[in-house]
């Protein structure tokens, strides 16, 4: 006569469900994101090569637009801690998204609050499309030494000026 096996326990089926649930994440682990280098064009109309500066400093990317009071708000406070970290290895880039008629009221901003970083414009989208494709502002990438994406913020950089630190300090001493 054969012998029927135990039922397994709720336990033990809990723990099987879970095993399941986590082996998806184990084996296929999604592969970093990296920033393709791009050029786009200043306030003055020079091209300049992002690119370059991948593999040589952590660079935060900030998308931002004159019309996004959050980015106006953020923008100062990201231009202190540029100030900070100058000569660590630290490159702030802000892209604004607005379009062609807004660019001059977009470079007097950044001018009454001397912005020291890179300002570039992206009016046509060929940046923010492939970073920031909803369009969100502000929305900044943090990006380490090596090209990796290691942060994408959407909306205002955290709360605190610590804990943007602590998302950028660990990468400048890689």
């Amino acid at each position: 006569m054969a012998r029927t096996p135990p039922s397994p326990s709720r336990r033990e089926l809990l723990a099987g469900a879970v095993a399941l649930l986590a082996l998806p994440t184990l084996a296929w682990s999604a592969p970093a994101e990296r920033l393709t280098p791009f050029s786009l064009l200043d306030f003055g109309g020079e091209r300049v090569d992002v690119g370059e500066w991948i593999g040589e400093e952590v660079i935060m990317i900030v998308f931002w637009a004159t019309w996004c009071s959050c980015c106006l708000e953020e923008l100062p406070r990201l231009e202190a801690l540029r100030q900070e970290y100058e000569g660590r290895g630290f490159r702030l880039v802000a892209i604004n998204i607005d379009p062609p008629n807004q660019q001059t009221r977009a470079g007097a901003q950044m001018r009454r609050i001397r912005f020291g970083g890179t300002s570039l414009v992206d009016p046509e989208g060929k940046v923010v499309d492939v970073y920031n494709r909803l369009k969100k502002t502000p929305t900044s990438l943090i990006v380490d030494r090596k090209g990796v994406i290691a942060r994408r913020i959407v909306g205002a950089p955290p709360g605190t000026d610590a804990e943007l630190r602590g998302v950028i300090e660990p990468l400048l001493r890689r």
